[in-house]
């Protein structure tokens, strides 16, 4: 019989897998991260167990389908159409708890218009945003709600200049935007 990791073992490794990866990528000599890397998603299978852990690392995203249930005459009954499940949550600056952190960082959290002076600045947002997440409201967009209709996202820039713009707030490569937060774990 197989061992089966423990929770705590799987998170573990999956977390060293992330670091390690990201570490490759700065000290390897085939491209330049500086300004460059990518998001990720992982599904580990459990053996036989019927348990599956994903990581992810910015804004890749899980589903599931399921067919949908009906509950007839008191008896379930399947048949109906699929439905997909989120089995991730992005990181992304839509998120009020990974706007404070990055923030806490040193990074701004600003759209493409705000940057352009097309947009206005709310001062009050990063004091909102703290307040808020001190009193439990750690996130206040939904996933499946993310949809920025003008097409303008909120992204991580530097205090001091107009990069690197990154509209997640997690990835492996991007050493410049890991200065602000944006990693790998």
């Amino acid at each position: 019989a197989a061992t089966e990791l423990t929770k705590e073992e799987t998170q573990d490794i999956i977390l060293e897998a992330h670091r390690e990866c990201n570490l490759k990528m700065h000290f390897q000599n085939k491209f330049d991260d500086t300004l460059s890397g990518t998001t990720s998603i992982s599904v580990y299978l459990h053996g036989n167990t019927n348990r599956i852990t994903v990581s992810n690392v910015g804004d890749s995203r899980t589903i599931i389908g399921r067919q949908a249930s009906e509950v007839e005459n008191g008896s379930s009954s399947t048949g109906g159409a699929l439905k997909a499940f989120a089995l991730s949550r992005d990181q992304t600056p839509y998120r009020r708890d990974e706007r404070v952190r990055i923030r806490r960082t040193g990074g701004r959290i600003l759209s493409l218009d705000q940057i352009e002076g097309l947009e206005p600045i709310r001062e009050d947002e990063k004091e909102r945003d703290e307040l808020a997440l001190k009193n439990g409201g750690g996130e206040d967009i939904i996933l499946g709600e993310e949809i920025d209709e003008s097409g303008d996202p909120p992204r991580v820039w530097s205090p001091n200049g107009d990069y690197p713009g990154t509209a997640f707030t997690r990835s492996i490569g991007d050493a410049i935007a890991e200065e602000l937060g944006v990693h790998a774990d």
